[in-house]
């Protein structure tokens, strides 16, 4: 958790916060979802940076990460913080409009 609330340097966030995100799994979206229950002003920022940047690109990965969002938020086994932090970044990632989407019309060069 160190690495992802890093106070000294938002770059370390960045950086970690993005790995474990690209991971894919319950886990590191599980750590995510902690430290933004626990962030706050820039640190915050950067982790909901890294969240766009990476599930804001494809509609699966963002559809993905929502599921596991609503299994931590609803699992009595997880921290508080996961659970509150699930909860509130679920909700938010909800309201993300991923850049590609499935069901977009294909573009064709005329």
């Amino acid at each position: 958790m160190g690495l992802v609330l890093d106070a000294e340097d938002t770059a370390v966030t960045d950086v970690t916060a993005k790995a474990l995100l690209r991971r894919g799994d319950a886990t590191g979206l599980a750590v995510v979802c902690a430290a933004t229950a626990g962030a706050e002003g820039e640190q915050h920022d950067h982790l909901y940076a890294a969240l766009w940047d990476v599930l804001g690109v494809f509609e699966r990965d963002r559809d993905a990460a929502l599921a596991t969002c609503r299994a931590l938020a609803d699992d009595p086994a997880q921290d508080d913080r996961v659970r509150s932090g699930a909860a509130a970044v679920g909700a938010d990632l909800a309201a993300f409009q991923p850049v590609l989407r499935a069901g977009l019309p294909k573009v064709t060069a005329e």
